[in-house]
Order: structure tokens, then C-alpha cells, then sequence
């Protein structure tokens, strides 16, 4: 979810309109308005070094708990592709239709967070899918290569705890949604798409799927912002 790593370091709380704005010249700009008037290259390099310095996030915390965060891409399959391509689509058109109906929810989702969401919104559609695959990517093997499989290995070991993958599922997932404070309603959805994202690990048994669904996620709900707002 690409929103957290470039939203959350710029966002410094719920933004104020008025009537008529003082320009830009004539005032010193609020912290989150610093990304809608930023260069889009400048845009596009920060949220790609941001994104991607989780994985080395992930490759630190897994020698910690012993958990190599790229085990489970072994054996990689194109179904593993076609599966997450699939699973990708349903929680991208239940955010986009409640985000197409300006339901309360959908507001209090992006709460705060609209004016950099603008500036991730000014890159081009390659960039947004590089961005998208970059997510996808290190936040997948962050929270469910290392922190869900850590809690499953951990719990295993334990003689007749049949929910051990339960548990790692839901720590990763809960992990997820806290990783993602932009408003309480998208820690929320966050979570949600966490436990999404490990019952496919899960069930598919290889992370490229879980990879490559959070990507779909990602651009699909970009490119639909983009075209909308």
C-alpha cells in the first residue's frame, strides 16, 4: 500500500481549507504540502528509495528472528502470477466503489492525507507502476516473509498448535494495518488486506503471490485516483 511510505513522513495532520487560499509565494507551505509542489522526479526517487529501504528493513529483522525473507519465492510459478493478479482485483474495486460513492467511510479513509496523495498522483503512469512493484514487493517481504512466517516457525515448534498459521496471519496483518496510520479507517482496510495477504501466502504457499496482488492493488487504486481526482 503505497500511501504509508510517502503520505505518513510529509502528513502533519488534517488539512484546513478555506474560501481563498493565500498563494503558495505568500505563505510558508504546511509540511504535507511540500509533495504536491515537489518535481515529480523528486517525487518518484523518494517514495522509491522509501519503499524499497523496507526491504532492507526486512533482510535486518529477518537475520534477527532467522527468517530469510525471500525463502517462500523459491520455485516461483506463473499461476503464483495469475493468482495474485486475481486476488489483487477484489479489495482494489471495493475501495475504488466506495471511494466512487464519497461514502463517510471512503472520506474518513484518506482523512489528512489529500494533499500528498496529489503529489504521488503528478507521476506518470510508469512511474506509479514502478512505484506499485517496488511496493508490493518489500512491503510483502516484510510483513509476511519475514514477520508472518517468523510467527508460524515460532508457534510450530510448539507440540499441537494447530493455529499456528493463524496467528502468524494475523500478526503480520496487524503489523500491516499499524504500518499504515493515515486515518483509523485505512489501518482498518489495512489490516484487512494484511489477512488477505497471508490466507493467499497461505493457501498458495509461495510469496510471489501475495507480491504480486499487493502491486495489482496498488496500481489499479493509483491510477484510478489519478484519473478521478
Amino acid at each position: 500500500m503505497i500511501l504509508s511510505a510517502t503520505v505518513i513522513p510529509l502528513r502533519a495532520g488534517p488539512l484546513r481549507l478555506c474560501e481563498n487560499p493565500p498563494s503558495p509565494s505568500k505563505r510558508r507551505m504546511k509540511p504535507e504540502e511540500l509533495l504536491t509542489h515537489a518535481n515529480t522526479t523528486v517525487i518518484f526517487l523518494v517514495a522509491v528509495a522509501v519503499e524499497g529501504g523496507l526491504f532492507v528493513v526486512a533482510l535486518i529483522l529477518g537475520a534477527v528472528l532467522d527468517v530469510n525473507p525471500t525463502a517462500r519465492l523459491a520455485g516461483a510459478h506463473w499461476s503464483s502470477v495469475a493468482w495474485g493478479a486475481a486476488a489483487g482485483l477484489p479489495p482494489a474495486l471495493a475501495v475504488m466503489l466506495a471511494l466512487h460513492r464519497r461514502s463517510e467511510f471512503a472520506w474518513r479513509l484518506l482523512e489528512g492525507a489529500r494533499e500528498p496523495i496529489k503529489g504521488l498522483l503528478q507521476l506518470a503512469p510508469w512511474q506509479l507502476a514502478v512505484l506499485a512493484m517496488v511496493s508490493g514487493l518489500t512491503e510483502e517481504a516484510l510483513f509476511r516473509g519475514v514477520l508472518q512466517i517468523a510467527t508460524t516457525d515460532a508457534l510450530s515448534a510448539w507440540p499441537n498448535h494447530p493455529s499456528a498459521d493463524v496467528c502468524g496471519i494475523g500478526v503480520g496483518a496487524l503489523l500491516f494495518g499499524f504500518a499504515h496510520p493515515v486515518s483509523r479507517a485505512y489501518v482498518v482496510v489495512g489490516a484487512l488486506f494484511g489477512v488477505w495477504m497471508g490466507v493467499l501466502l497461505l493457501l498458495d504457499g509461495n510469496l510471489l503471490a501475495p507480491m504480486v496482488a499487493h502491486a495489482a492493488y496498488d496500481l489499479m487504486l493509483m491510477l484510478y485516483l489519478k484519473r478521478t481526482w
